[in-house]
């Protein structure tokens, strides 16, 4: 995980990864992949324990990740 979410309850949209401050681009310059935006989403347990967090990299249809794509990424982990 390069950009550091575990520790929040609530989503990470990050329009430009390089910008961010808690981006380590270190996987991008051993794979050449140039990873633009990022969407992380913590999913949590039923008692509030985050089990896992779903990431999204390099949103194709726009700049930046939306309201409806955070909404749709939470609607993936809630099926987990």
């Amino acid at each position: 995980n390069s950009v550091r979410v575990g520790s929040y309850v609530q989503a990470i949209n990050v329009p430009d990864a390089r910008l961010d401050s808690r981006w380590n681009a270190e996987a991008d310059k051993k794979s050449g992949y140039r990873t633009k935006s990022v969407l992380c989403i913590p999913v949590a347990t039923a008692s509030g324990r985050i089990a896992v967090v779903l990431q999204a990299v390099n949103k194709t249809t726009g700049p930046r990740f939306t309201p409806a794509d955070e909404a749709l990424i939470r609607i993936i982990g809630s099926i987990s």
